[in-house]
């Protein structure tokens, strides 16, 4: 494997990873007004950093983790497996996130007719 395709790989991620670093920085910047929310979206982004690097990085050595000959058995359902799990992931991340958005809500009774 050519470590100079991981470099593109994560190049063209830099855009997303940055703004997810500096959506961490913001929920910082604006912990002392919101701590709840704040640690929610620390959370649910830095779990989405790890997650995203991870699952790169896995896919990225895959070929090189297998032997030979179970890659090339193994690499399709092996391949499927892995996707399906950072999906599950993924959700876990918007779960989080938007549990964020709804914490902390001040109930505001309806209008009486």
């Amino acid at each position: 494997m050519d470590p100079s395709y991981l470099f593109y790989v994560f190049a063209g991620r830099l855009p997303l990873l940055l703004l997810l670093l500096g959506g961490i920085v913001f929920a910082i910047i604006r912990w002392n007004r919101h701590p709840k929310v704040s640690l929610l979206v620390i959370l649910g982004l830095v779990f989405y950093l790890l997650e995203s690097t991870f699952f790169t990085l896995l896919i990225f050595l895959m070929p090189t983790i297998l032997p030979t000959g179970a890659a090339i058995v193994a690499s399709g359902p092996l391949y499927t497996i892995l996707f399906v799990i950072d999906d599950l992931a993924y959700a876990a991340v918007i779960i989080v996130l938007v549990s964020a958005v709804f914490a902390q809500r001040k109930l505001e009774q309806a209008p009486a007719l």
